[in-house]
């Protein structure tokens, strides 16, 4: 899939409105238009950062994972399953020098905005 990016046309300060339209009923078929409710009080450098950020996410198949993992059936039973996590370390298996370089490089993606965090709290089984 190529993904479009924006071009913000200098003389008119403001994002293209096809693309605008176009990521605008993505958002909404996946449920999440609400992502776009702040649009108007955004100034001009703000809406090219949100959009790019948000072309960037692949929202339909982030929607088949959530509906994999609620039970419910995406798309396709071929549609592919993200490989679970190998390299885990419990942390009373950890040394403090371990502890403090996973602190920090949190810390520097988190300040360099690359951090993303899902959390999924569960019912009873």
């Amino acid at each position: 899939m190529v993904k479009r990016k924006l071009e913000e046309p200098l003389d008119e300060g403001k994002v293209d409105t096809a693309a605008y339209g176009a990521l605008k009923s993505k958002l909404e078929r996946c449920n999440q238009g609400h992502i776009l409710d702040a649009w108007p009080s955004l100034t001009v450098a703000e809406k090219k950062t949100l959009t790019e950020q948000l072309q960037e996410i692949d929202l339909e198949r982030l929607q088949g994972i959530c509906a994999r993992s609620f039970g419910g059936s995406a798309s396709s039973a071929n549609e592919e399953v993200p490989e679970p996590y190998t390299d885990i370390c419990k942390i009373p298996d950890v040394t403090e020098e371990q502890r403090m370089h996973w602190k920090n490089v949190g810390l520097k993606v988190a300040s360099e905005g690359k951090l993303a965090v899902i959390l999924l709290a569960g019912g009873e089984a």
